[in-house]
């Protein structure tokens, strides 16, 4: 859960909200939207491999609540989830044009072309 005290219960059972309005699962360290995102994201994951993909630190109950919550509130979530997304590009954009990221990007390039070069990757 995160360092904020006055968490506000929700309707939904293992639910709270933060002081601003975001949703968290009861006990835990992990918000609704980092569980939806796993649930619609990419791989798709099934509540199962959820609580399998956090070391078991979110129960089914719990993923299914965050699932739930998420449901009864999703244009919210959603805004969050795109929001979150926003700040995620943002910030990849910056780091990017950093020259400390250049330099490591390119001396990653030059030790894959070396691999490549003597089969090391198995391509």
């Amino acid at each position: 859960m995160p360092a904020i005290q006055d968490l506000k219960p929700t309707e939904t059972a293992h639910i709270y909200l933060d002081d601003r309005g975001r949703a968290w699962v009861d006990d835990t360290a992990y918000r609704v939207t980092m569980v939806v995102a796993d649930a619609a994201g990419l791989v798709g994951y099934t509540p199962e491999q959820i609580c399998e993909q956090h070391y078991h630190a979110l129960t089914l109950a719990q993923v299914y609540a965050a699932l739930s919550y998420y449901h009864d509130h999703k244009a919210a979530i959603d805004a969050e989830l795109d929001d979150e997304r926003r700040y995620y590009e943002e910030k990849r954009a910056e780091a990017e044009k950093d020259p400390k990221y250049q330099a490591w990007k390119q001396k990653l390039a030059q030790k894959r072309e070396e691999l490549e070069r003597r089969g090391a990757l198995g391509e």
